[in-house]
């Protein structure tokens, strides 16, 4: 049977046209999210823990513009005969990272919370955008940028399956649309899952190491210390040692930050 044929049977069919790359008159979103997935600042190219070569950018995870998914996104779109009618900002998430949720029965579990993409999930299911007009398809950058996580990966799959919603990638590293593909997915995600855990776990290791050595780690700039997280602020350490002395002879711990807060040379320059 030729492929013009197979058009025409499944001309109403979304996921067998997405299939095809037919995308004509059909109305799409693009989702677009930066990663807080912890880097192990292993640069690319240098052997990893068990000695292999780790390899360079290749996923959208190395992707870090939101400009550049969505650019791709509407290029590919247009390309196909799509529409696109909205665009999914998702902010800095983890896609695998859970945390504490207490369910609306007192149950207490532990769940990846991303309510954008839950969101968009929500929307294909209906057709609808959050504007009420038509919806048909979601785009990713690649399967990176959609989860690391099974549980929303199967919620991803089921609105494929059940709700005949298409959700593809550019990369190519995303295929839900057939039996193969899910299977193939599944995989690649428990893979990213773990990959993520032993990212995050090297962090920890490296982190403590620091802390050990009384080195601060964390994003924001501790009080006494400079950007560096290892100079020392002139003027803020010499207030912590102050502080410090004053507590072990028997001064309120209440006192310096309120007396501290009113001093302008705060905001001096070491």
């Amino acid at each position: 049977m030729c492929r013009c044929t197979l058009r025409t049977m499944s001309e109403d069919d979304l996921v067998s046209r997405a299939q095809w790359g037919n995308l004509e008159n059909q109305n799409w979103a693009i989702l677009v999210r930066l990663s807080t997935e912890e880097d192990d600042d292993e640069p690319a190219g240098e052997p990893s823990e068990s000695g292999a070569q780790r390899r360079g950018p290749m996923t959208g995870r190395d992707i870090k513009s939101t400009k550049e998914q969505e650019r791709d996104g509407r290029d590919y779109i247009a390309r196909h005969g799509g529409t696109c009618v909205h665009i999914y900002y998702e902010p800095d998430t983890s896609a695998w990272h859970k945390k504490r949720v207490r369910l609306p029965d007192g149950r207490v579990v532990y769940r990846v919370v991303r309510p954008v993409f839950e969101g968009a999930l929500e929307d294909l299911k209906s057709g609808r955008r959050p504007d009420g007009q038509s919806l048909d398809g979601l785009i990713v950058y690649d399967i990176d940028r959609l989860t690391r996580d099974k549980r929303h990966l199967e919620d991803a799959i089921d609105v494929v399956e059940r709700h005949r919603r298409p959700i593809i990638d550019i990369n190519g590293s995303l295929d839900l649309l057939t039996e193969n593909g899910r299977a193939t997915a599944r995989v690649v995600v428990a893979m990213s899952n773990k990959q993520s855990a032993d990212t995050a776990r090297r962090l920890r290791r490296k982190h403590r190491a620091l802390e050990r050595e009384g080195i601060p780690t964390g994003g924001a700039r501790p009080f006494g210390w400079l950007d560096d997280k290892r100079t020392l602020h002139l003027t803020e350490s010499k207030l912590l040692r102050e502080a410090a002395l004053g507590i072990l002879g028997s001064a309120p711990v209440r006192a310096y930050p309120v007396r501290y807060s009113r001093k302008p040379f705060l905001a001096e320059p070491p």
